[in-house]
């Protein structure tokens, strides 16, 4: 008794095989069918072989893969910000913002990376023109971001966006594109940066250095083509037509109360504006801090 054939199992033939044959398509032709008995030789076949398969398969996907990485990371580029931010003011975030906008519109397939470096003085110490500590800054920056920004965490999480406490400015910017080319695997070819900096106080000259410091680090050492890009960013007035500036923030916190440092700055600033006027009026004019000054006299006592 011969096997009856399963319409299920029927082979057809393809349409771009039925048009390369100049044959004219009109209705599956059947070539063949598989019986029962094919069918289960197959599927022995199949689980034979399948780790064959499968390394072939997963080689194709990994090709496939490199061949993606290195079009999408052949070029990477690298947004930065320096400042002291002490603390940030509206000018700060508009021009972080434009820096953010900026590597989103220019990279949709998110090739790229920003770097905040906060710093303070000289050997990082808070004084009276540095009060804020860094750790205070950066949650009033992620804040105020929030706002145009709701992904902000996402993209620290994701090392798109770096928040740092500036210490050797192009080392540290330098590092962060070393890391980048070690995790894919050196398909970077050329990489862009861009600065956004004030034009107030000549920060766009002033950090000129960078750029070279930039050029010798990562262009030369590593031969890899870089291009540097510096984009001025121009000072935000207030309604009286004065550039806003920390040092006036500084000065209304130190002249206002509490209540009206909140109504002035509350708007801003948010549930972080009593922190704000807290770490302003932690210092004297001296530059030195009331709690450390009042330790220094309580061991002056004790010695005496």
């Amino acid at each position: 008794m011969s096997s009856q054939p399963l319409e299920d199992n029927t082979i057809f033939l393809p349409l771009t095989r039925a048009r390369s044959l100049g044959t004219e398509y009109k209705k599956p032709k059947i070539l063949n069918t598989i019986i029962p008995e094919q069918k289960t030789q197959k599927i022995r076949e199949f689980k034979t072989n399948q780790y064959k398969y499968l390394q072939e398969i997963n080689k194709l996907k990994y090709e496939q893969i490199k061949n993606l990485q290195k079009e999408i990371y052949s070029n990477y580029k690298v947004y930065y910000f320096i400042g002291r931010l002490n603390p940030p003011h509206i000018g700060h975030i508009i021009a972080l913002k434009q820096l953010i906008n900026r590597a989103f519109v220019e990279n949709p397939e998110g090739n790229y990376k920003v770097i905040i470096l906060l710093g303070s003085g000289p050997g990082k110490k808070q004084s009276q023109s540095d009060p804020l500590p860094f750790s205070l800054k950066r949650a009033v920056v992620i804040h105020l971001l929030q706002h145009n920004f709701q992904e902000i965490n996402d993209l620290i999480q994701t090392a798109h966006i770096i928040i740092e406490e500036m210490d050797k400015a192009a080392e540290q910017i330098a590092g962060q594109i070393r890391q980048k080319i070690t995790e894919v695997n050196s398909f970077i070819k050329e990489i862009e940066t861009f600065r956004v900096s004030g034009e107030k106080d000549g920060d766009v000259k002033k950090l000129a250095w960078i750029e070279q410091s930039l050029q010798k680090s990562i262009g030369q050492l590593l031969n890899i083509k870089l291009r540097t890009n510096v984009i001025g960013i121009a000072a935000v007035v207030n309604e009286g037509q004065i550039a806003v500036s920390a040092t006036k923030v500084r000065e209304d916190a130190r002249k206002m109360t509490l209540e009206e440092f909140i109504t002035e700055y509350g708007g801003f600033y948010g549930e972080y504006t009593q922190r704000i006027f807290n770490a302003i009026n932690a210092f004297k004019k001296g530059g030195t801090r009331k709690r450390r000054k009042t330790n220094k006299r309580r061991k002056t006592n004790k010695r005496k």
